[in-house]
């Protein structure tokens, strides 16, 4: 009697199980690099020694060789760009990459990587920290807001106060020339409006980077990566702060993050670190 009852027990977990089996939905495609997406970002301004104008001329190699991979990468002049220079507020700019993230998923991305360099990388960890997105990659971050009155003390607190004198007489939409600041150089001038100006370089405004990075939602992936010769790591040393931390200690818990240096200088970054994006990139979660 016990035999008969153990084996009608085992027919009915044996039958529940093939019901169960028959019931489940088939299991979900593994995502291929075709279906993600990479919005690829430059950094500011980027000419090359002849004085051409090519912003795309710092991540050529890690565009080409994402989109062999099989990776669809979507990548325009920003607004940060060398012939448009702040031209449109921060908000502007990320309503841009919306329109670009929106033509991956059309395009049919399952999953979306915002990637950048310099400026570019900070833009990442904006959009990353203000939108949904599934990976990050941020190739030496620059255009630290918050830190420049530390960093340029000569230059960034004068810039900022002509721009709200500007605006407080009614000027804010009006081109002014100002001194632009590039990761850890002075640059040239350049024109845009004193709104524009100070949407970009306010301390307290959206393009803080410390703040954004602690707004990246846990579960997603972060890749940081920085150049060995970089002189960011000076710029941050004399503020007593260490550049390949900065961004990492503000992550959230959850944030599944990873770290490398690698053998560059700042405009050197994206082509040293192209082996590690293709190697992190397959290996993100489905």
């Amino acid at each position: 009697m016990r035999r008969a009852r153990t084996r009608a027990a085992l027919a009915s977990v044996a039958m529940c199980t093939a019901l169960a089996l028959a019931m489940a939905p088939p299991p979900a495609e593994a995502i291929q690099p075709r279906d993600t997406g990479i919005v690829l970002l430059h950094g500011w301004g980027l000419q090359d020694e002849a004085g051409r104008q090519n912003p795309f001329a710092a991540n050529w190699l890690l565009s080409k060789t994402l989109r062999e991979a099989g990776y669809v990468v979507a990548e325009e002049e920003m607004p940060w760009g060398p012939r448009r220079l702040l031209d449109v507020s921060r908000e502007g700019a990320m309503r841009e990459i919306d329109t670009l993230v929106g033509r991956l998923r059309a395009a049919g991305a399952r999953r979306i990587v915002v990637a950048g360099h310099s400026m570019g990388a900070t833009m990442a960890i904006a959009y990353g920290g203000q939108r949904d997105v599934d990976a990050i990659v941020a190739l030496a971050p620059g255009m630290h807001v918050e830190l420049h009155a530390r960093l340029f003390p000569d230059v960034a607190p004068v810039e900022l106060a002509r721009a709200r004198a500007l605006i407080a007489a009614g000027r804010g939409d009006e081109p002014a020339p100002f001194t632009g600041i590039n990761c850890c150089f002075i640059v040239r001038e350049f024109a845009t409006t004193p709104a524009n100006y100070l949407s970009w370089h306010d301390p307290a405004g959206a393009g803080r980077v410390d703040r954004n990075a602690a707004r990246i939602r846990p579960g997603t992936s972060v890749l940081l990566v920085f150049g060995r010769d970089d002189p960011m790591h000076g710029a941050f040393a004399r503020a007593r702060l260490a550049y390949h931390d900065y961004v990492w200690e503000r992550l959230a818990t959850g944030v599944q993050r990873r770290r490398l240096i690698v053998d560059a200088n700042h405009a050197g970054v994206p082509t040293a670190a192209v082996p590690h994006v293709v190697q992190w990139l397959a290996g993100l979660p489905g």
